[in-house]
């Protein structure tokens, strides 16, 4: 690897990644990937549930770790590089289930939850890079056991590391390089939990791991990064608090937190979105939202654009609310987009949108609750599809109000009307 593999102990080399293995703990000291646009995208030919976990055949048998291991252990058989990461071919996702790319990992509240955001959110540097590297691994930090017992699972003894670690090297212009370094702690971590919290020096991994890592890259060609993006992720959050504010019939306090002489776009538009849930405020807004669409001034950022489409869709305006949100590729936009198609009585549309949303992340919940609007347009068979999405979704969230009522719309559609 062009810039320095952090060591050369056991060695194994695949289609899309390298690792370096660990006998003695039975899982890999650190799992090296190389991403680029290209890269990630996505053979549609590629079937993730053809995918099977098993022992690397590669490692002797004596230093395998097997699924009898990871079996009633508690633990998820967690990627080291990512699934998610490789789906340009049927074999370089199945490379990605051998056991020597996995390690023990809490499931619900890390695995499932916020290690996947990690992940999903070094694809998304990559994407927008010309070249990403992507290093991950466990760590063993100091830790007493409250119940006494080894951090092993399985009769091959699988070390259960305390710790994950990501740091990605992304080439964002030809010569110039940002680095982000993560440690999280392999336990349960609240949803509300910012990436940015982990955020570590390169050196604390380094010395934590036992070795250096990118070590060849000059210093001089690297831009340590984005810690204005706590700011973002702060902002981004605010808005989302805000709009669940709005949708619970809370728009005063919106209205009394965001200042309307605010500059930023984005509280500009939830505020607009606040005020418009007055019935004396709508003609108003309305009016000067089309003005808007009419000048090309309507939307200067994502948010802006949903909120737009939001106001327009609501005065039965769908085909404007379809040019806002071409303007935004952001996965909601996409979303809305499904929506207002689905309104339109455009299925053949609506499926060539969740098309592309499939394309950019399959699992997110924006696309699934879109697949689930689409299966409830086309009606029959797909009907148990949309009724299993919302099941899923209330499993991994719990219940609200919403989706029991999605879940009775679609026993309605299936004519079941007792069970609705």
């Amino acid at each position: 690897m062009r810039y320095g593999f952090p060591g050369f102990d056991n060695l194994r080399t695949f289609e899309d990644y390298v690792l370096s293995y660990d006998r003695k703990t039975r899982t890999a000291h650190w799992v090296c990937e190389h991403l680029t646009p290209t890269r990630l995208i996505y053979d549609k030919s590629v079937d993730r549930s053809k995918c099977e976990f098993r022992a690397d055949p590669s490692i002797h048998k004596y230093f395998q770790s097997e699924n009898t291991d990871y079996k009633g252990s508690g633990y998820d058989r967690g990627h080291l590089a990512a699934a998610g990461n490789h789906r340009r071919s049927q074999n370089s996702v199945d490379q990605t289930f051998l056991l020597s790319n996995m390690s023990p990992q809490v499931g619900k509240g890390f695995n499932r939850d916020k290690w996947n955001d990690l992940e999903k959110y070094a694809r998304k540097v990559a994407k927008k890079s010309l070249n990403t590297y992507i290093l991950t691994g466990p760590l063993y930090l100091p830790r007493k056991a409250e119940d006494g017992n080894k951090y092993v699972i399985g009769a091959n003894n699988v070390a259960v590391p305390t710790h994950f670690f990501k740091v990605i090297l992304a080439e964002t212009s030809p010569g110039n390089f940002e680095m982000e370094c993560f440690v999280l702690p392999n336990e349960v971590i609240p949803d509300t939990a910012e990436l940015a919290i982990f955020y570590v020096p390169l050196d604390m991994i380094e010395r934590s791991a036992g070795f250096l890592i990118f070590d060849k890259l000059p210093k001089n060609q690297l831009k340590k990064k984005l810690i204005t993006k706590v700011e973002e992720e702060k902002l981004a959050k605010d808005v989302f608090t805000y709009r669940s504010y709005i949708a619970q019939g809370k728009a005063s306090v919106v209205l009394s937190e965001i200042s309307e002489r605010t500059d930023n776009p984005s509280l500009k538009a939830v505020r607009r979105l606040a005020e418009y849930q007055n019935p004396s405020n709508k003609k108003h807004i309305a009016t000067e939202v089309q003005r808007e669409v009419s000048e090309g001034t309507a939307a200067t950022d994502d948010t802006s654009c949903i909120v737009a489409a939001l106001i327009l869709n609501e005065e039965g305006n769908p085909e404007d609310a379809m040019r806002i949100l071409a303007k935004s590729s952001s996965l909601e936009a996409r979303s809305a987009t499904v929506f207002t198609l689905l309104q339109m009585d455009r299925v053949d549309l609506a499926l060539k949108e969740l098309k592309k949303m499939n394309e950019v992340d399959e699992d997110a919940t924006l696309t699934q609750l879109s697949l689930a609007w689409v299966n409830m347009a086309m009606g029959k068979d797909k009907l148990k599809d949309a009724y299993y999405i919302f099941q899923e979704m209330m499993d991994k969230y719990g219940q609200s109000p919403q989706l029991l009522v999605a879940q009775s719309a679609v026993l309605i559609l299936q004519g079941k009307y007792k069970d609705a």
